[in-house]
């Protein structure tokens, strides 16, 4: 009879193989819920970091990607959510337990305060969030119903933690639909008169440069069509501003207040909380979260089973206060802030908002402060907007509105500066955008490099023109969505073809001795302004989650300082081929979602 062996160590392991995918299915619902929480909580931490803290590809790349795939996973996990099964014929405690993710994942559909859409044409497309509401809504539903047991141990709470997701995705539906129709019912609102009151009552201080700002923004806003008022006044007073000494600093922070605005407006729900909806919505998710929470901790019961599932879901249910105890805080600490204090002012439960607002708010930054440096083929590390620069636009600008007297001036290309100084380079002028760019550029690399290193050691207006120049060289080389030049792929071809005409200018201006730099300091403004008034309103409001252009808050100083008629010009050659595109992408969109 043949000898039998044994295996000495037991019998053989299970294949490798199969051991995996039985991990996978134990684990792989766990980790995509975790996933769907901590993409929330990096849009609410970046969405607004991208605009007011940065503009790094690295950082906007990720938020561009955690938002695309956001709505993906949540969809995939509802999916599988919607397949739970009990061991026998009743429902296990896994599947019981997970039956409370639903509500929470509907929840996270609903979006970070800081980030309600990505895009500006987003907010056309009301409609596709709106059909996403009623599918992931049902398919919430139906998990609820799946999992409820006569036990109802845990299907109160599901039912309960039903409400804030329905409503947190339902504020994202509503924000969005109010933008489309440019309503804004969604962001508080006062009228002229409380502004004027507030404004004498606390004179000099960040609450009146706020109030200021959301003046001009409810009333110069090219981007509110809405607004009916004369804009004359505002116009007058804004040139006011810019002629008063040593108010640079001011007029420039108004007007970074009424970019965040905006960028609130269009692409966030920050503001939202101030109205008595929105107020009412946040006390009923909070509430019902914390109720949830308490509850959980009340009614469940050790299990071997749950092992895994009891700490998810306290950090799924932890995770949703944080986003919205997260999302008050944000706008409380936001601009809209003051606002909503002027309009119940002088009540004493507004008073720790104005306080809060003039020690701390009102120092923290509101877009990147950054502008891009290149010389010639070279990219250089970006450059802070410093006082020095904003006083010099501020000062040109000053000049050219009490030279022009109209209410609304042409921006010229450099016409005014030539004829002030006298400077016979009309030639340089009349090239191509792009072209004159690299002219001027290439004459002031050359006289920045003769000046003695004495004149280069403090931010004066050597530096200044250098810095102004390099930035300009920055939009034309890497920002392509700005018109400025149509042949960027030929940019090595225009240093060789205009290398010789900027050397001719350097010498033309070395013939002014020291007023060279004024000339040279006065051009950049003056193609600065000029190529803020070639882009159209929606490349600005683009520029804004992108952390901000310089140039889009120079192209917000000239609305509002009266220099329409060349923006009115340049929207107006835009507009009709930008609103048969719009109603192409639109009409495609919808068709898809019905």
């Amino acid at each position: 009879m043949p000898c039998i062996r044994t295996c000495k160590y037991g019998p053989p392991h299970p294949n490798g193989r199969e051991g995996m995918r039985k991990g996978w299915e134990k684990w792989d619902l766990r980790i995509l819920v975790l996933c769907i929480l901590f993409t929330q909580l990096y849009l609410h931490v970046f969405g607004r970091h991208r605009r007011k803290g940065t503009t790094q590809l690295m950082i906007r790349g990720i938020v561009w990607f955690f938002y695309l795939f956001s709505d993906l996973l949540a969809t995939i996990a509802l999916g599988k959510l919607s397949k739970v099964k009990g061991d026998d014929d009743d429902l296990s405690p896994i599947s019981l337990l997970r039956g409370l993710w639903a509500p929470i994942i509907l929840f996270c559909l609903g979006g970070s305060d800081t980030m309600t859409v990505l895009r500006l044409e987003e907010n056309q497309m009301w409609l596709r969030h709106a059909i996403g509401l009623l599918t992931q809504g049902l398919r919430a539903s139906y998990v609820l119903i799946l999992t409820w047991t006569s036990t109802v141990r845990f299907s109160l709470l599901a039912l309960l933690m039903l409400f804030p997701g329905l409503i947190k995705y339902g504020e994202r539906v509503w924000v969005i639909k109010s933008i489309s129709e440019k309503k804004y019912v969604g962001f508080v609102r006062i009228d002229e008169n409380t502004i004027r009151k507030i404004s004498s009552a606390k004179p000099n201080s960040k609450a009146e440069l706020v109030l200021q700002a959301y003046s001009y923004f409810q009333t110069l806003n090219p981007f509110i069509s809405n607004s009916q008022r004369d804009r004359s006044e505002w116009t007058k007073k804004f040139r006011e501003l810019l002629n008063k000494d040593g108010d640079a600093h001011n007029t420039f922070k108004l007007i970074e207040i009424e970019l965040g605005l905006m960028y609130d407006m269009l692409f966030s729900k920050v503001g939202t909380i101030f109205t008595i909806y929105g107020s009412i919505l946040r006390l009923i998710c909070v509430s019902c979260i914390v109720t949830v929470l308490v509850c959980f901790f009340i009614v469940k019961k050790p299990d071997g089973h749950l092992k895994g599932d009891l700490p998810i879901t306290i950090i799924l249910l932890v995770g949703a206060l944080c986003l919205e105890i997260g999302g008050a805080l944000v706008q409380l600490g936001s601009d809209w802030a003051i606002v909503w204090a002027c309009k119940h002012y002088p009540s004493k439960l507004v008073t720790p908002i104005f306080h809060l607002h003039e020690s701390v708010i009102s120092k923290n930054k509101r877009w990147s402060e950054v502008m891009g440096q290149s010389r010639t083929k070279f990219s250089l590390p970006p450059h802070r907007v410093d006082l020095s620069i904003k006083k010099l636009i501020i000062c040109q600008l000053g000049e050219i509105s009490e030279v022009e007297t109209s209410q609304a001036y042409t921006i010229k290309r450099g016409e005014w500066t030539l004829e002030k100084y006298g400077l016979d380079a009309n030639w340089s002028i009349e090239l191509e955008f792009g072209k004159s760019i690299v002219v001027w550029h290439i004459a002031t690399d050359i006289c920045y490099d003769s000046e003695p290193k004495s004149s280069k050691s403090v931010p004066n207006k050597v530096e200044t023109t250098k810095i102004l120049s390099y930035y300009m060289m920055h939009l034309l080389r890497f920002c392509p969505a700005l018109p400025f030049c149509k042949n960027r792929k030929n940019m090595d071809k225009f240093f060789e073809e205009e290398k010789s005409n900027g050397e001719k200018l350097a010498r033309s201006l070395d013939e002014k001795g020291n007023s060279k730099w004024e000339i040279m300091s006065n051009m950049w403004v003056e193609m600065l302004c000029y190529a803020a008034s070639c882009c159209s309103v929606e490349q600005h409001v683009q520029e804004l989650r992108r952390g901000g252009q310089f140039l889009t808050h120079v192209w917000l100083l000239l609305m509002h300082s009266g220099a329409t008629k060349k923006l009115e010009e340049n929207a107006s050659q835009q507009s009709d081929d930008k609103e048969e595109r719009e109603s192409k992408f639109v009409d495609a969109v919808e068709g898809c979602c019905c």
